[in-house]
């Protein structure tokens, strides 16, 4: 039964969804550029996604989609922009998991 489930796991994938849509306006700057120990927030966050071995690996973007994307541009991230990013998170997921359905099915399972 226990090798069911390893083989089972280890053919299956397992998406991930980093969202980084919003304008951070309370902050009065992007927390997604803000930097920490030599490093954006966002490359920070984007290259531990990288790390889980999750595939396809899906950039949900906003206010700031260019600024972002240049920021991981390197990573085997999927971006999608979020045009209602302004409605609120929930607009974001949405637009992760469409992103998600139209991903290629070339890629590999993690």
């Amino acid at each position: 039964m226990l090798s069911e489930l390893t083989a089972s796991a280890a053919t299956s994938s397992v998406a991930l969804i980093l969202l980084a849509a919003g304008a951070s306006t309370r902050m009065g700057q992007a927390k997604q550029l803000l930097y920490f120990q030599g490093q954006t927030l966002l490359r920070r966050a984007a290259e531990t996604a990288v790390a889980t071995g999750c595939q396809p690996l899906v950039l949900v973007t906003g206010a700031l989609h260019k600024e972002l994307v240049a920021e991981i541009d390197d990573l085997p991230f999927l971006v999608t922009h979020n045009p209602d990013w302004a409605v609120g998170m929930g607009s974001s997921i949405r637009t992760g998991l469409a992103a998600l359905e139209k991903a290629p099915s070339r890629l590999q399972p993690c």
